[in-house]
């Protein structure tokens, strides 16, 4: 996932690898994501079996997809809402906004985060949340303890500089003491 995200000048020298693993584990599957646009502009291609273009979603996808009683407001919002009408279009930010909007009042959403993309964004994400960790309560999973662990997990990442989280590069020395583990 993200090979767009390599540096430019490494993205020919991966494919020959990628390439050259697929010669040699012909049996492996594998999945290669990245931006169309990224991949287009290499001279060498991926030796793969085909490929999968996600594109944008069409108003006729989305009205579908929000046609429910239940999204009615959120319907409303975007019909003004630039910002909204934009963000629908990617399928997980569509599925989070019905989640995170679906019984809210049309002009909370108007006015919720501002006309600013980023402020649009949080406040969807933050609403997200909110609602995830409402719908399984929990004594082990309080918002409280969600919070301080994703809080640890975003020091850890920032002290070993990543900026992704990989399950894989969790390390037994980062639990610096048995109350983290779950």
């Amino acid at each position: 996932d993200g090979w767009d995200e390599v540096a430019a000048a490494y993205r020919e020298a991966s494919v020959e690898a990628i390439n050259a693993f697929r010669q040699q584990y012909r049996t492996v599957d594998l999945a290669v994501c990245s931006r169309s646009e990224d991949y287009e502009a290499l001279t060498a291609k991926l030796d793969v079996r085909g490929a999968v273009v996600l594109d944008a979603l069409h108003e006729d996808q989305i009205n579908d997809y929000l046609n429910r009683p239940a999204l009615e407001a959120l319907r409303a919002a975007m019909a003004d809402d630039p910002e909204l009408r934009d963000m629908s279009r990617v399928p997980f930010l569509l599925n989070a906004m019905a989640y995170a909007y679906a019984g809210e009042t049309a002009t909370t959403l108007r006015v919720a985060g501002g006309e600013d993309a980023a402020a649009r964004r949080t406040h969807l994400f933050d609403l997200w949340v909110e609602k995830r960790l409402k719908a399984a309560p929990s004594e082990v999973y309080t918002p409280e303890r969600v919070k301080g662990w994703l809080t640890w997990l975003a020091g850890k990442m920032t002290s070993f500089k990543s900026s992704v989280f990989y399950i894989e590069t969790l390390q037994p020395t980062w639990l610096e003491s048995r109350s983290l583990q779950v």
